[in-house]
């Protein structure tokens, strides 16, 4: 029944083994050979680089080859690739690089040596944890400012501030930027959501309970 109820949004709740994925893949599978949806027009959202290579592998041992054309990846690589074509709308290249953990912690660490803050007090890492809540809750630097209330706050908002100009002027991202930018296009930019509207019918996320505001 989940997997032939395609023209409605659904969820599927079930513990954990219980075969959510199994039916996430063959709905998918339904919707090329009996619907005759086209692959192109399917976007799968799982959670690790390596759910997303299962899930395309099972498809492609249950439709053919022509399920490679389907778009699988992570929240993550799904909003990196969309941001190649559309960051542009931001103001960046769209040859960005991509600041991992290391790299924005590092930069925090810079940031907070400019500004000269005690980094004992405000621990780089401490700070970043609180910037990248922020994003993950679509609060971008101006507003954190505003709603900051507590001295910590009132700190990490400057940090936060210097961080993202930073990252501007290299022209780079960190791994919450992804999310956060994709959101941001997609709501200011009407022309570019109705693109991926008509681009994508059907969108299909595994593990859905897990995923935060971004």
């Amino acid at each position: 029944k989940a997997v032939k109820s395609t023209e409605k949004p659904l969820l599927v709740i079930a513990g954990a083994g219980s075969g959510k994925t199994r039916v996430l893949t063959y709905r998918i599978a339904y919707l090329i050979k009996s619907r005759g949806v086209d692959p192109f027009n399917i976007l799968a959202i799982t959670f690790t680089n390596k759910a997303a290579r299962e899930m395309k592998r099972r498809v492609i041992e249950l439709v053919g080859r022509i399920g490679e054309y389907m778009w699988v990846s992570t929240f993550h690589s799904f909003c990196a690739r969309l941001l190649r074509y559309e960051i542009n709308h931001l103001g960046m290249s769209r040859n960005y690089v991509i600041y991992d953990a290391d790299d924005a912690l590092s930069l925090v660490s810079n940031v907070e040596k400019e500004l000269d803050i005690d980094i004992k007090r405000f621990p780089p890492r401490a700070v970043m944890s609180v910037i990248s809540d922020a994003k993950n809750k679509l609060i971008d630097y101006e507003t954190f400012s505003k709603k900051a209330i507590d001295y910590f706050e009132k700190i990490a908002a400057k940090i936060y501030s210097l961080y993202q100009e930073k990252l501007f002027k290299a022209n780079a991202l960190d791994f919450d930027d992804l999310l956060m930018f994709t959101v941001d296009i997609l709501n200011l930019f009407p022309e570019v959501r109705k693109k991926y509207q008509e681009k994508f019918k059907y969108i299909l996320v595994d593990e859905f309970q897990d995923t935060n505001t971004a």
